[in-house]
């Protein structure tokens, strides 16, 4: 009997507990403080919704989500309360303990066409707007809301006031490395990069599958979207022996691979890499499948040298200078293309009787010399 009388009292008091954790939370024990003491049992209210979360061992209510150094993280209830951004937090009301508001907590998901995460928000793109505020770049986590594209931003109130958090949603498988781009809101992959209507626009997530170039496109085998894969964002730069820019590649010349001299042709941006010199050429494997952009450096690498000359080894005879040029860049590029042209130099200042005429010369063995008046450099930067 004494048994069954203790078994009913100890369920009757888990009922009790049950009901008020389900009602309000209860304080147990006493604060971290040593200044500060609360009684058992003491109920808990919850922060005001203008100022929704609890900190400072819940004797204090900030109004922001974060924490003031650190965006990352969220408030704690036993935070100090300097770490409430701009100091914008207020007594719990009735000078009692407060808990962090329960709708506060739980982050906003944005819904899956809007994936990229920005500060607080989502964008549809994964690209920033061109203005005087954004460079146009590729979004990353901490950047402003404001640019994101016309549109394209997804920010609930509270996340715009930065009383609570709004994610991308998480979990997005990556696509195949056989397709890598994610296009049509994550549902389906593409092979390249590009759009099909313009060579100069990377695929976006929420490009329409038409915009796959020749329909080569896979679904998705995720449950949920997939995403593009981080590798092949960034485009591969090339190095700076290789200025000049293709379609796609970098080319070591400026003159495609059937100029000689007399018979140039400049190289264009938009020439397929077949028409540099194979030995001249620079394209990744990813590139030369559009997976991946190539880039050349912008502005190219400058390895000629100022005041000095190289000595001796003019083609042509000594003192034999080629016709007028407009810097000496053109000059390099003249010699690429002549025929024994191994360094220059440039006529560079109006005082020189040979004013923009370029050198050309066979071999750098004479050295350098010095001469005010000069640039000299190598066809091709080492």
């Amino acid at each position: 009997m004494v048994f069954q009388v203790r078994c009913c009292k100890l369920l009757a008091f888990l009922h009790i507990m049950i009901e008020l954790a389900r009602s309000d939370p209860i304080i147990l024990g006493t604060t971290m403080r040593p200044n500060f003491h609360r009684k058992e049992g003491e109920v808990a209210l919850p922060c005001p919704k203008s100022h929704p979360w609890a900190m400072a061992n819940g004797t204090r209510c900030c109004e922001r989500f974060h924490q003031a150094n650190d965006f990352s993280k969220d408030l704690d209830w036993y935070d100090a309360e300097s770490l409430c951004y701009g100091n914008n937090s207020i007594f719990c009301p009735n000078r009692k303990l407060c808990i962090t508001r329960q709708e506060f907590m739980e982050p906003d998901p944005c819904p899956n066409i809007f994936p990229i995460q920005m500060k607080n928000a989502c964008c549809k793109s994964m690209w920033k707007k061109n203005d005087s505020d954004c460079d146009g770049g590729r979004i990353v986590d901490n950047d402003d809301p404001k640019c994101c594209q016309d549109g394209g931003l997804f920010q609930t109130s509270a996340c715009q006031a930065n009383k609570k958090r709004c994610v991308a949603l998480i979990g997005a498988d990556l696509c195949p490395e056989s397709h890598p781009w994610a296009l049509a809101n994550g549902t389906r992959c593409c092979k390249r990069f590009h759009r099909i209507n313009d060579y100069s626009k990377d695929l976006d997530w929420y490009d329409p599958a038409s915009l796959c170039y020749d329909d080569n496109s896979i679904p998705c085998k995720s449950a949920n979207w997939c995403s593009t894969r981080p590798e092949v964002i960034t485009p591969i730069e090339c190095p700076y022996t290789h200025p000049v820019q293709m379609k796609n590649a970098c080319c070591k010349s400026v003159w495609d691979k059937d100029s000689s001299f007399g018979s140039a042709n400049l190289i264009d941006p938009e020439d397929d890499a077949s028409r540099c010199l194979p030995e001249y050429l620079f394209q990744p494997i990813m590139c030369q499948e559009h997976k991946k952009r190539c880039v050349a450096q912008v502005p190219p690498i400058d390895c000629s040298l100022k005041n000095v000359d190289y000595f001796r080894h003019d083609l042509g005879g000594p003192f034999t200078p080629g016709p007028v040029v407009n810097s000496h860049l053109d000059c390099k590029a003249q010699c690429q293309i002549i025929p024994n042209c191994e360094v220059y130099t440039y006529a560079g200042l109006p005082s020189s009787m040979y004013y923009q005429r370029c050198f050309y010369k066979s071999s750098s063995a004479g050295g350098l010399v010095d001469n005010p008046e000069a640039i000299a450099g190598p066809k091709f930067c080492p």
